[in-house]
C-alpha cells in the first residue's frame, strides 16, 4: 500500500523531478504540504539550502503518511511558488541543468518570495543576478520594462535584496527619457515613497551635472519633483 502511493505521488506531483534517475527519486523521503498537496522531496537537500528547514525538518514528529513518509506543512506557501521553487531547487542548485533555470518573471518572483521565507541564500544571490543582469542588457530584454522594474523594486525592498534594488533605481535615473514619470504604475506596483525620493534626487542630481558639462538652448525637459510625489501618493 505505501509502496503503490509512494510511486503515485512521485510520478503525479513530482513533476521537479521528472528528469531526474527513477533511483534518485526513489530516495524521497519527506512530504511538503502546500495547499492540501503533497510534494515528495529529499531532507538533505532541502536541509543543505535552508536553515529554517533544516530546523524544521529535526524537531518535527515522525508522523509518517500513506506513503511512508513525514510530512511537513509549508502553511501560507501557494503551491505554484512551491513548485517553482523545487524546480530551480533540484535542476540549477543540485545537478546545474540550464533547462531547470530561472526562465521568466514568474519564476524568479516565485523562487524570491520562497527563497526568502526559508532563508536559501544561495536562490536568492541567483535570483538576485537574474533580475540584475536583465536590467544591465535591459535593450535586449523584452520583459524589462518601466513596470517590471518598478514590480522588481518593490520585490527588493520586500525581501532586502540590496543590490537590485539599486540597479532598479539607477535605472529609472538614468532612462528618465522614457517618460515613465507619468505612468502611475510606479506607484500602482508598490515602490514605497523612501526609494522614490532616492529615483528624485538622482534624477535631479543628473540634470544639474548635465547642465554644469553641457551648453543648449530650449527649455530642458521636465523632471518629476517632491510634489509630484506627494500628489501622486495623495492620489492613491
Amino acid at each position: 500500500m505505501a509502496a503503490d502511493a509512494r510511486a503515485a505521488l512521485l510520478s503525479g506531483n513530482a513533476t521537479y523531478m521528472s528528469f531526474m534517475a527513477p533511483s534518485f527519486q526513489e530516495m524521497a523521503d519527506v512530504l511538503l504540504i502546500v495547499e492540501g498537496v503533497r510534494l515528495p522531496a529529499h531532507k538533505a537537500i532541502l536541509a543543505a539550502n535552508s536553515k529554517v528547514l533544516a530546523e524544521a525538518l529535526t524537531s518535527q514528529a515522525p508522523a509518517a503518511s500513506t506513503a511512508g513518509m513525514p510530512e511537513l506543512p509549508l502553511p501560507g506557501d501557494s503551491l505554484e511558488d512551491t513548485t517553482r521553487a523545487l524546480t530551480y531547487l533540484y535542476g540549477h542548485c543540485v545537478f546545474s541543468t540550464e533547462a531547470q533555470s530561472i526562465k521568466s518573471q514568474e519564476d524568479v518572483k516565485a523562487i524570491i518570495r520562497f527563497s526568502h521565507k526559508y532563508a536559501m541564500q544561495g536562490m536568492l544571490d541567483a535570483s538576485e543576478i537574474y533580475l540584475i543582469n536583465t536590467i544591465e542588457t535591459y535593450e535586449c530584454h523584452c520583459e524589462c520594462t518601466p513596470k517590471s522594474v518598478a514590480s522588481w523594486t518593490a520585490l527588493a525592498e520586500k525581501n532586502s535584496l540590496r543590490k537590485l534594488l539599486v540597479h532598479c533605481e539607477h535605472f529609472f535615473i538614468h532612462h528618465s527619457d522614457l517618460d515613465l514619470w507619468t505612468d502611475m504604475a510606479l506607484v500602482a506596483d508598490g515602490i514605497s515613497p523612501a526609494s522614490l525620493l532616492r529615483i528624485l534626487r538622482g534624477l535631479q542630481l543628473t540634470r544639474l551635472h548635465t547642465a554644469g558639462r553641457v551648453r543648449h538652448t530650449g527649455v530642458p525637459k521636465e523632471i518629476p519633483t517632491i510634489s509630484m510625489l506627494v500628489a501622486w501618493q495623495q492620489g492613491r
